[in-house]
């Protein structure tokens, strides 16, 4: 900790104090959390410090929340993002029939006791169904950074489904072209001028009599892709049933989003995120 002697900016101080960091470096730690002045984290390196104020430079980030105390677990927290474990049925983002019990609500509301709150935006969704890593950009920039990573199809997104069955082949890529009706219903359209592509890649793990567990890596980032393009190969995801699984042991949908890899929109490094397979996959061993 060290204390101001004369009014300046907090990046000119942190010049002054670590001389052989470059811009780069003190503009990573305040992306990430690690300078607080008074004790309050700050990513705003053009703040006016006073004489008497405290500074600190951390060499981890200050902005974890404890996820064990909440039914929301946060994976990763900085000044830029918000990296959760999403719960199987539980909305992204509200609709017309619920606006209340979301994942976006539920963070927000955590956020706000927790530390100093600050808007977040959604990057990217999840089915209902579906569990597993979901990112928050906490400013527009960083959604917007975020959400041309996806689109460029630079982010790495896996999932692990249990099928219905055993695909022929190892390993493969499927690729469709989907549409979406008015009900919202994802299905393969008839004609790719009637829908979008949606590609992704799977990896057998294992099989087990009726059941093969599969890796998918998405290219594509479609609505619905991975139950719409399995259930049109005859291998419709475990439990879910409007996609015609016949069978749904665990009661509910066996796809869960457990790897995740993007470059930080502040900094640029590459972040590795991982969320264990639920416990209650191993039921069907």
């Amino acid at each position: 900790m060290k204390l101001i002697e004369k009014p300046l900016r907090l990046t000119q101080w942190l010049w002054m104090q670590f001389p052989d960091c470059s811009h780069k470096d003190i503009k990573q730690w305040l992306g990430l959390g690690q300078v607080s002045v008074n004790g309050n984290i700050t990513s705003n390196g053009g703040m006016m410090l006073q004489v008497g104020d405290r500074v600190e430079r951390h060499k981890q980030s200050k902005l974890s929340v404890q996820p064990s105390s909440s039914r929301l677990p946060i994976i990763y927290i900085d000044e830029t993002l918000v990296v959760i474990d999403k719960p199987t049925k539980l909305l992204t983002i509200a609709t017309e029939q619920e606006r209340q019990q979301t994942a976006y609500r539920l963070l927000s509301d955590m956020l706000s006791q927790q530390i100093k709150q600050k808007p977040i935006f959604i990057v990217h969704r999840l089915d209902r169904e579906t569990s597993g890593l979901l990112v928050f950009a906490r400013s527009q920039a960083a959604k917007q950074e975020l959400q041309d990573e996806f689109q460029r199809r630079c982010a790495v997104r896996r999932y692990i489904a249990i099928i219905e069955g055993a695909l022929p082949a190892e390993h493969g890529t499927l690729e469709h072209f989907l549409a979406e009706n008015r009900q919202h219903k994802v299905y393969v359209a008839s004609r790719p001028s009637e829908g979008k592509v949606a590609i992704l890649h799977y990896l057998t793990h294992r099989r087990w009599g009726r059941y093969t567990e599969l890796e998918i890596t998405l290219e594509t980032g479609r609505h619905g892709q991975i139950r719409t393009q399995l259930a049109a190969i005859g291998h419709p995801i475990v439990g879910d049933t409007e996609a015609g699984s016949q069978h749904d042991p665990l009661k509910r949908l066996a796809l869960h989003a457990h790897y995740l890899a993007i470059h930080h929109p502040v900094t640029g490094q590459l972040q590795q995120f991982h969320s264990p397979l639920p416990s209650i996959f191993q039921r069907l061993k």
